[in-house]
């Protein structure tokens, strides 16, 4: 059959017209780089291959817009031969990977991030073929695959600052599909935008989460939604595929608003859609097989990496509905935000951590304009901020010294907020501070200071992806943006660093601990013997500083990961004087052992805070000779309430008194190394005995 007498948009079924293509086992596949496929039966030109998740082509959201605004585009844009395939479910996934690669196409496309392992293991197997994915990068980046990524998270912001400024009732609703990755995204922009609403209108808006653990079940999308609008809430925003319908039908059944998600939905309830978040998903599509397309077709270069693309790309954005709420006021806002998201003046959380850490500088930010006489703060306490013991430290005065007499702990119940500056004797408000060196990150982790029963891992935040060999990593707040600050400065000057190990569950350590014991088993050793020795150099599950998020692991290109020829290359010099700066330290020093009971890692790396760090390395002394130190000073001089943050305390104080003294820490320390002090004299000399407490 000639290319003329076929049609341009087909199933792929009806294009596999070799038997090749259509019977041999799934296996042949992925057989790495298989000879190419009978190309006679092929379409000639550019040929584009689409496939869909299990929502299909049309679930009036994201694969719709996939198609309807991608491949069909792309076929009248581009001239381009196109076919798609949909997934009834996630068992199809893979084998029509299969069947789409044995045609052979230009380019592959996979429309959602459950594609992800099949496409993954797909481009590692045909190396001659291009794919690309929609929704997802690949991890690592594959030279022959395309990972297109949306901040969904700038668009939800939008829904959420709309949601939020024309709500009446104050209540309003973010329903996702499956809980995951991308799906929190929307959650956390959404959130992100209502709070800025409510920054806009000087009061609160309650927001409520919920996940339909499905893309296509539209009763279950609706009975959410009648039950979110019979609990007082008037606008959902929903992201949940063609599950999302159903909640559409709850709005119009009750007579609610609704905000939609990856194309415009207007056109399904015009009374009811106040916008729709936009995922402009067939234009990326359309940029990179335009991008293939100009390439000389005799001499086509595969193209690799992953793209992140935003609001400033034109990615990502909202579309305005024309229900009643719908005011020009409220679009004249919600442009105002988008345009500083556009200029980079305003960044949006993407993760639960990143939300918190973003919300509460927002906070702060509006209380220190309430004390100024500007806006009064209305905030209500956030779950990063409730339960937490907040340090109370007196004003410091103007002398050369800082004591410790006044040093007390406030703590916060569940209702409790910040309390209002008090009067010391001496007349000093006495002001919260807030955790810069925060007495978790100087905690002592070790096999005779074991995590705490029932601890609870920090939230995390990625490291960036380009950081890390293999799998991604993850690490504590502070201690992400030190690494990722630290990789940023030595990426810049040519030194490449992978962190290869970060944050371990309890179930991982063991897991890690158990194969450091059997392999020293099957070296001779009895039961007793081999756990020991596993302790050398694999901490006990409960005393990994992995497991509290603040320790990494790095080595650099040609090292293998664990190796102590990390120790000999540039890279390691490099680190070795940057990271200090960047607060972090070298936990497990070649002469330390006797005192941390770990044999010499020079690839592992503990944050630990700027100050605390400079002062480690002026003195040459490891974590267990410093939390000792500050612990030791602690003891005579702060009450009992107050040591669970002794270290943070008596460091805080310190480098108080050398600014007191005009001084810089980094001056001081130089000072005090050319006259020879320990770290407990130079302590000594600057923080003098105060009031002893009981």
């Amino acid at each position: 059959m000639s290319n003329g007498n076929r049609k341009p948009l087909v199933k792929i079924a009806t294009l596999v017209l070799t038997a090749c293509a259509v019977c041999v086992s799934y296996l042949c596949f992925f057989k790495k780089d298989k000879p190419k496929t009978d190309t006679s039966a092929i379409p000639a030109g550019l040929f584009v291959v689409m496939l869909t998740d299990v929502g299909g082509i049309k679930d009036n959201g994201f694969n719709q817009s996939a198609y309807d605004e991608g491949l069909k585009v792309i076929e009248s844009k581009l001239g381009a031969k196109v076919a798609y395939l949909e997934s009834s479910q996630d068992g199809d996934y893979s084998g029509n990977v299969g069947k789409a690669t044995d045609l052979n196409p230009d380019i592959i496309y996979g429309i959602g991030y459950k594609l992800e392992a099949a496409f993954d293991a797909a481009a590692k197997a045909n190396r001659n073929q291009q794919y690309a994915l929609i929704d997802c990068g690949f991890d690592p980046p594959q030279p022959n695959a395309v990972g297109l990524k949306f901040r969904d998270n700038e668009a939800a912001a939008l829904a959420g600052m709309l949601a939020g400024l024309a709500t009446e009732e104050k209540r309003v609703a973010f329903v996702g599909g499956m809980d995951g990755v991308v799906m929190k995204t929307f959650e956390v922009g959404f959130r992100a935008g209502v709070a800025l609403a409510e920054e806009e209108r000087q009061e609160q808006v309650d927001v409520a989460v919920r996940f339909l653990g499905t893309y296509t079940d539209v009763s279950k999308g609706k009975d959410v939604g009648l039950q979110l609008y019979s609990d007082s809430r008037d606008i959902l925003f929903f992201a949940a595929g063609g599950a999302g319908q159903g909640v559409l039908e709850a709005a119009k059944e009750r007579n609610k608003y609704a905000i939609g998600a990856d194309r415009d939905q207007s056109d399904l309830a015009p009374e009811n859609i106040l916008g729709s978040t936009l995922k402009c998903v067939g234009a990326a599509m359309f940029q990179l097989a335009n991008e293939i397309k100009e390439q000389n077709p005799s001499k086509r270069e595969l193209v690799g990496g992953n793209r992140d693309l935003g609001l400033a790309d034109g990615a990502v954005g909202i579309a305005f509905g024309k229900a009643k709420p719908v005011t020009e006021e409220i679009k004249a806002k919600v442009k105002e935000v988008e345009d500083k998201i556009k200029s980079g003046e305003l960044a949006i959380p993407a993760t639960e951590a990143e939300f918190d850490m973003w919300l509460a500088a927002r906070q702060s930010a509006a209380k220190t304009s309430a004390d100024d006489g500007g806006v009064d703060d209305f905030w209500r306490p956030t779950a990063a901020t409730r339960n937490k013991k907040r340090v109370v430290m007196a004003e410091k005065p103007k002398q050369t010294s800082v004591t410790l007499a006044s040093v007390t702990l406030a703590a916060e119940d569940e209702e409790a907020t910040t309390k209002a500056p008090a009067q010391s004797h001496q007349g000093r408000a006495t002001l919260p501070v807030q955790p810069a060196v925060a007495d978790e990150y100087l905690i002592l982790v070790n096999a005779q200071n074991p995590l705490p029963d029932g601890y609870t891992p920090p939230a995390l935040v990625p490291l960036p992806e380009e950081a890390c060999r293999g799998k991604a990593q993850s690490l504590a707040p502070a201690a992400a943006a030190a690494f990722s600050g630290l990789w940023q400065d030595a990426n810049k000057q040519g030194v490449v660093l992978k962190a290869f190990s970060s944050f371990r569950s309890f179930e991982r350590q063991a897991e890690l601990f158990g194969a450091k014991e059997e392999q020293n088993k099957k070296r001779g050793m009895g039961a007793e013997q081999a756990a020991e020795a596993a302790k050398k150099w694999t901490a006990f599950p409960g005393c990994s500083e992995h497991q509290g998020g603040l320790a990494v692991d790095v080595t650099t290109s040609g090292v293998d990961c664990l190796s102590q020829d990390f120790a000999k290359t540039p890279a390691y010099a490099w680190l070795v004087e940057n990271g200090p700066k960047y607060g972090l330290v070298q936990r497990y020093q070649k002469d330390k052992t006797h005192l941390t009971g770990i044999e010499w890692e020079p690839w592992h790396w503990r944050y630990v805070g700027r100050e605390a760090a400079a002062v480690m390395g002026a003195f040459g002394i490891c974590l267990e000779e410093f939390a000792a130190a500050l612990d030791d000073y602690a003891g005579a001089r702060i009450s009992k309430s107050a040591r669970p943050r002794a270290r943070e305390i008596i460091l805080n104080c310190a480098v108080d008194a050398i600014r007191a003294q005009g001084q810089t820490l980094e001056e001081s320390l130089e000072n005090v190394c050319a006259q020879g002090l320990s770290f407990s004299e130079w302590l000594a000399t600057l923080l003098p005995a105060g009031r002893q407490e009981p």
